[in-house]
């Protein structure tokens, strides 16, 4: 009798076993779910990527996008997508143009820290889903207790660099980046790097408008129907171009003009400005 009860034990348990073993075998098996994602198209620069349901978009222009957590509370950027225009210094790389532009922007200051970006740490190049190309880049910085002085160097990034175009001297670029107030060890790189690996870019290059910026930035002392203050002179501080009709902030360090105008690309690729008028 206790032989049999021992036989049915050894047998019950073997069983457990096997079946225990099956199903960790069938759960490891499966892949993890992927997270929900949903598209974004900005309807000025006409890119198009794809992003984590559980962000929410904030659209501050449709230069500076950024992908949120939102509350009543705060809102707090995973990533973000800056459209700007860069201009290139004698004998600079578009590389070093683009590292330049970028620590400009980095630098950032609180009630007990300040953060400022050196340089380049690392650069690699790029490939998108849709075989787009640009290049992956991490800044080195310094973090510098206020109440301390104490110094401390981190990394900033990753940054994801596009060309969407280019003139002799300025190039026009799609950064997806860190929010400014995150450095690398603090930020969520794989939905950084999910929005970049899956934008497209648009087909037609933005070459026309970047002649259409060049000129009227070169030229803006004889387009403004205004003339400086005190014999000094315009330089401009904004300018936005989209389908033959663009706006331009500029100033002389006196008085800040705001004007729309409309232009024409010559077969020659020269810019015509075809309408001048400051807003009211």
């Amino acid at each position: 009798m206790n032989t049999l009860f021992h036989y049915i034990l050894v047998m019950l348990f073997a069983s457990l076993a096997v079946g225990a073993g099956l199903l960790l075998s069938s759960y490891m098996g499966q892949a993890a779910p992927e997270e929900e994602t949903a598209e974004y198209t900005n309807t000025v620069y006409g890119y198009t990527v794809t992003y984590p349901t559980h962000l929410k978009i904030q659209e501050y222009s449709p230069d500076i996008v950024s992908f949120a957590t939102i509350t009543d509370e705060f809102v707090d950027s995973a990533a973000e997508i800056r459209v700007m225009t860069i201009e290139g210094m004698p004998e600079e790389t578009f590389e070093e143009a683009v590292v330049r532009s970028l620590s400009n922007m980095c630098a950032a200051d609180g009630s007990t820290e300040s953060f400022s970006c050196t340089g380049l740490e690392i650069s690699e190049l790029f490939n998108t889903s849709s075989d787009e190309q640009g290049v992956k880049l991490y800044l080195s910085g310094q973090l510098v207790d206020l109440t301390t002085g104490a110094t401390t160097t981190v990394s900033k990034g990753p940054y994801f660099v596009f060309l969407l175009g280019s003139s002799a001297t300025m190039s026009r670029i799609l950064v997806i980046e860190p929010p400014l107030n995150k450095t690398a060890a603090e930020v969520e790189a794989s939905t950084i790097e999910l929005i970049a690996k899956s934008i497209v870019l648009p087909q037609e290059t933005t070459n026309e408008a970047i002649g259409v910026e060049e000129y009227v930035r070169k030229n803006i002392n004889d387009l403004s129907p205004k003339n400086p203050e005190l014999g000094g002179t315009f330089f401009v501080t904004e300018i936005e171009t989209a389908g033959g009709m663009g706006t331009v902030w500029y100033e002389d360090g006196h008085i800040a003009l705001v004007a729309d105008f409309t232009y024409v690309a010559e077969e020659t690729g020269a810019a015509r400005i075809t309408s001048f008028v400051l807003r009211e």
